[in-house]
């Protein structure tokens, strides 16, 4: 097995370097790139030719793959995996190729059951009735597009792919075929945990009209569109992060499609809680945000629930800032960190900033100053176990005036919490590691033994390529 798997591998790295005439496929399904391979011949030119079978896992995929001719295009019946396919969502689809292009029908199987797919015309574009799968279509997500193409369509193959979820068409195929009338749309997150739907009216492509957010027909949200088909009047917002698990809402006023007034954000845990404020702030009437303000981090979430609290000035961060964190909401918020913001938003002064991974079981900051946006002089990484606990250093180093580290440096593992307590220790030249580099850990435990150098298999060695 690890002789077939070694074999797999290297046809897989040589698909992508032997035929130049080609454009590579990139590969960004993490599961693909793991275990995919493809094994076969190449003819003159590099290009590959005949019979050519795909692995997965090192295990071939019994009847997949298809022929290519002595040009290096694909000819006849193929079975290929789609670009979704992975361990959980194994979806394949299985038609004709003539001169490297698809024509007539194409069938989308999943679990030995065809479950879309449609009709390919002479020149490979998709014509007539389809039934496409969300990019998001998996295990635990069963979403389908169906959608109608008359006529030919020439270039617009492009846009056809660009396809993406909800609905969201390129460009030039929106200028064809539009959305009208009566609409129910699947948010780009939807999945069986997270079922929020939006349900409103189309014109021309345009979303007009009052539009209503549904999680599992309970309302959750929603607003009024203009004419033009921007937001107007008062709006109740799903943010980016609204999860089955943290449910997060901002409610205020449009004009014109900007955010005016004051807006606050709710929170809550699901749909059995009720929702509580916490963060506001004004918006000016060219939708800037101004005045004091109290917003959530980027990475807010029932592990870490961090706030942030200060000024702004037409869009633009100033004066002092101070990070609030609680464990729960039974308890209040409390001071864990500042800095400070001249009138340009640029960084100054001491600093105590979070970890972009600070959650409850990895409580880290980091302390020192910046000058002109940059981070200088000393800096110290500190980590407590709990909130009953102090905040202890157990790493940090030196920034040179570039805002570059410089010399001896211990720097966290980027997994550490308080169950991996991972640190590594080395030197670092102009913002690079160099020479000789350990890692080293603490049992959660062992707190007072200290963190202990690892196994060698764990060092490792830097270069002046490096650097």
């Amino acid at each position: 097995m690890e002789k077939l798997q070694e074999c797999a591998n290297f046809f897989n790295f040589s698909d992508a370097i032997h035929d130049v005439s080609i454009k590579p496929q990139i590969l960004k399904n993490l599961d693909q790139i793991r275990y995919l391979s493809w094994i076969g011949q190449h003819g003159e030119n590099q290009k590959k030719v005949g019979k050519w079978s795909a692995y997965w896992n090192g295990i071939l995929m019994v009847n997949f793959g298809g022929e290519y001719t002595e040009e290096g295009k694909k000819i006849g019946q193929w079975k290929e995996i789609m670009d979704n396919f992975q361990k959980n969502a194994q979806v394949y689809q299985i038609g004709e190729y003539f001169n490297d292009k698809k024509r007539g029908i194409w069938r989308y199987i999943y679990n030995e059951i065809e479950i879309g797919g449609g009709y390919y015309d002479l020149q490979g574009f998709k014509h007539g009735l389809w039934i496409d799968l969300s990019d998001n279509f998996c295990k635990q997500q069963f979403i389908y597009k169906f959608f109608q193409f008359q006529g030919q369509l020439s270039n617009l193959q492009r846009s056809i792919s660009l396809w993406q979820k909800g609905w969201k068409l390129g460009n030039q195929l929106q200028e064809l075929i539009s959305k009208n009338g009566k609409w129910i749309d699947l948010c780009q997150w939807f999945s069986v945990y997270m079922q929020i739907t939006y349900v409103g009216e189309y014109i021309n492509g345009k979303k007009c009209g009052l539009w209503d957010f549904f999680e599992q027909n309970i309302f959750i949200g929603g607003g009024l569109y203009d004419a033009n088909g921007l937001k107007h009047r008062k709006w109740i917002d799903l943010s980016d992060n609204f999860k089955d698990y943290i449910h997060i809402v901002y409610i205020g006023e449009y004009i014109n499609g900007k955010k005016c007034g004051m807006w606050e954000t709710l929170f809550r845990y699901d749909k059995e809680n009720n929702f509580e404020k916490i963060c506001s702030g004004q918006f000016n009437d060219q939708g800037q945000k101004n005045g004091k303000w109290v917003e959530l981090s980027d990475n807010f979430d029932y592990t870490c629930q961090v706030i942030y609290k200060g000024q702004y000035q037409n869009g633009i961060q100033i004066d002092r800032w101070d990070s609030m964190y609680r464990l729960d909401d039974d308890r209040g918020f409390i001071y864990i960190g500042e800095g400070f913001f001249d009138d340009k938003g640029q960084k100054y002064g001491k600093w105590i900033e979070l970890w972009d991974n600070f959650k409850d079981e990895s409580q880290v900051i980091f302390k020192g100053e910046y000058n002109n946006n940059k981070k200088f002089g000393h800096w110290q990484t500190m980590f407590r176990y709990s909130c009953n606990n102090s905040f202890e250093i157990i790493g940090g180093g030196h920034y040179n005036n570039d805002g570059l580290k410089q010399g001896r440096w211990i720097d966290l593992s980027e997994c550490f919490s308080l169950d991996y307590q991972v640190i590594r220790q080395g030197e670092y030249k102009l913002g690079k590691k160099c020479n000789y580099w350990v890692e080293m850990k603490r049992e959660r435990e062992k707190k007072n033994d200290g963190f202990q150098m690892m196994d060698s298999k764990n060092q490792q060695i830097y270069n002046d390529q490096n650097y």
